[in-house]
C-alpha cells in the first residue's frame, strides 16, 4: 500500500513496544491512557495523518481500564 511513511503508530509503555520489534515503520511510546492525546496532537503538529493504536494488556485490563469506556 506504500503507507509506511505516511503512518506513526503509537503504543503505552509497557510490553506493547514489543511491537516495535515487528513493524518498520515510525513509532511513539506514550504514558497509559494518553495514546488518543499523542495520536491527536501529532497530527495536528505535522503532515501526517495516518495513526494507529496498540492497545497493551496493562492498558486493557489494568491501569488504563478507564479509557476503554466510552464518556
Amino acid at each position: 500500500m506504500n503507507i509506511q511513511e505516511e503512518t506513526i503508530g503509537v503504543a503505552p509503555v509497557g510490553c506493547a513496544v514489543f511491537a516495535y520489534d515487528y513493524m518498520n515503520i515510525d513509532m511513539q511510546e506514550a504514558a497509559h491512557r494518553t495514546r488518543k492525546c499523542v495520536a491527536t496532537e501529532s497530527s495536528v503538529s505535522s503532515q501526517i495523518n495516518m495513526f494507529f493504536l496498540i492497545k497493551g494488556d496493562g492498558d486493557l485490563a489494568a491501569i488504563g481500564t478507564g479509557e476503554t469506556f466510552i464518556q
